[in-house]
C-alpha cells in the first residue's frame, strides 16, 4: 500500500475513534455534570492512569499494540457511562437515606441488585449496560470493525467487567503486620511505625478487618489492558496524594448520601414537627460521617494489598514494570496514616454527637454537626434547594 494511501487510511480510523469517543463523552457529561464524583472528570482520569501504564510496558519492553490502545482508553471512558442508581427513602431499614447503585455484569450481580431490577425492562448491572452502550457505539460508527476491531471489542469488554466492584465486611487482613505502617519523613525514611489496628474493624473472632473492595473479573489470567483499566478505576489511593485522596473519599460519600446532602441544606426541616425523631436522625448523621472516615482507613489498607497481588500475579508484566508502577502508586502508607489520624481527630471532636441527648442539651450541637460536614468538605458539594 502506498504511503499516501496509508495515512488516508489512518486518518479515517482515527476520525472513527474520535466520532464514537466524542459520542460517549457527550453522554457521560450529559448525564453526570455537577456530580461529586462519578462526573465526568472521574472516567478521564481512570483514562490517564491505564495509558501511563501502557506507557510503561512499552518502556519496559513489553509488547503493547495499538489495539491494546484503543481497548485501554474507550475502556476508561465508558466504564462509567450507564449509573443506574435508587436512593433508600424507607426509614428504619438497612441503608436509609443512602444510594444503591445497581452495580454487576454478567452473573456476578449482588442479590440485592438483582432483586431491585426484578420488574425493569434491563436487568443489566450498570457496568454491563455501560459494555452493551459502547458495543452499540463501536458498532454504529465501525459497522466494519476496522477501527473497533475483534481484538479491541473483547480487550474493551473484559476491561470494563472488571470495574465492577464487590465487597466483603468485615474481611480480615492476612497478617497482622499489615497494619502497621511506616511513617516517613521528608528524606523518605521510615522514622516510625504505627500500628493502626485500634481503629480498624474486627471480626467475630477478634481479627483485624477492614471494608474490601475487590473486582472479581480481575484475575490472574487478566490481560495487561484489563488490569490497568481496573488499577486506574479502584486503586487511587496509591495514585494521588493525601490532599486529592480525603477530597475524592469525600466527595463520593455526599454522592452517596443524598437525603443527608438535603437535611443539611435544611437543616433537618422535614423533621421538624418530629423533635424525637430529628435528634436521632441528627445523632445517625453525625454516626454515618465519623464511620466513613473510619471506614477509610481498613479500605486503603486492603487496596494496597489488592495492588500488591495484581502486580505480583498477572504474567504480563515483568519486573522493571512491577517497579516503576509502585513508585507511581507508592501512595498508600501516606494516605493510611492520613486517614487513621483524621479518622481520631474528628472522633475525639465530634463523638458526643452520635448520642440524640446531644441535640437536646448541647445548645450548639447542630452547629458542631454542620462543621463535621465541612470538616468532610460538604461545601464543595452541596445538595442545591
Amino acid at each position: 500500500m502506498k504511503e499516501g494511501v496509508l495515512e488516508d487510511r489512518e486518518g479515517s480510523l482515527e476520525q472513527i475513534g474520535e466520532r464514537a469517543m466524542e459520542r460517549i463523552e457527550n453522554k457521560v457529561t450529559k448525564e453526570f455534570e455537577g456530580e461529586p464524583y462519578h462526573n465526568p472528570e472521574h472516567p478521564k482520569g481512570v483514562g490517564a492512569a491505564a495509558e501511563e501504564g501502557l506507557d510503561i510496558a512499552e518502556q519496559s519492553g513489553i509488547t503493547v499494540t495499538k489495539e491494546m490502545r484503543r481497548a485501554g482508553r474507550f475502556a476508561a471512558a465508558a466504564h462509567d457511562m450507564v449509573i443506574r442508581k435508587r436512593v433508600n427513602m424507607t426509614p428504619g431499614t438497612f441503608g436509609y437515606g443512602t444510594t444503591m447503585r445497581y452495580r454487576g455484569f454478567g452473573e456476578k450481580m449482588p442479590p440485592a441488585v438483582r432483586d431491585a431490577l426484578k420488574g425493569e425492562k434491563d436487568r443489566h448491572g450498570n457496568e454491563e449496560a455501560s459494555w452493551l452502550e459502547l458495543e452499540q457505539i463501536m458498532n454504529e460508527e465501525d459497522p466494519d470493525g476496522a477501527y473497533f476491531t475483534e481484538n479491541v471489542r473483547r480487550m474493551a469488554r473484559a476491561a470494563i467487567a472488571a470495574t465492577y466492584p464487590d465487597v466483603e465486611f468485615p474481611a480480615p487482613f492476612p497478617s497482622p503486620d499489615d497494619a502497621k505502617i511506616g511513617r516517613r519523613n521528608s528524606a523518605g525514611e521510615v522514622e516510625a511505625v504505627i500500628d493502626v489496628t485500634d481503629m480498624l474493624s474486627k471480626t467475630e473472632d477478634g481479627r483485624p478487618a477492614g471494608l474490601k473492595f475487590f473486582q472479581p473479573f480481575l484475575t490472574a489470567e487478566s490481560s495487561l489492558v484489563t488490569a490497568l483499566v481496573a488499577i486506574g478505576d479502584l486503586s487511587e489511593g496509591g495514585r494521588v496524594d493525601p490532599r486529592e485522596f480525603r477530597k475524592k473519599g469525600n466527595a463520593e460519600y455526599w454522592e452517596l448520601r443524598a437525603l443527608l446532602r438535603q437535611r443539611i441544606a435544611d437543616g433537618f426541616a422535614d423533621l421538624s414537627d418530629k423533635p424525637k425523631e430529628r435528634v436521632v436522625e441528627m445523632a445517625n448523621a453525625a454516626k454515618d460521617m465519623l464511620a466513613w472516615a473510619q471506614t477509610q482507613i481498613g479500605f486503603l489498607l486492603w487496596q494496597k494489598i489488592r495492588f500488591a497481588e495484581i502486580l505480583q500475579t498477572n504474567p504480563d508484566m515483568n519486573e522493571f514494570f512491577r517497579e516503576k508502577m509502585r513508585r507511581i502508586y507508592s501512595h498508600f502508607d501516606a494516605n493510611i496514616l492520613d486517614a487513621y489520624y483524621r479518622a481520631g481527630t474528628l472522633s475525639g471532636r465530634f463523638k458526643q454527637l452520635m448520642e440524640p441527648a446531644a441535640f437536646t442539651h448541647n445548645p450548639h450541637a447542630e452547629t458542631e454537626l454542620r462543621d463535621l460536614a465541612s470538616m468532610m468538605d460538604y461545601d464543595e458539594f452541596p445538595l442545591q434547594k
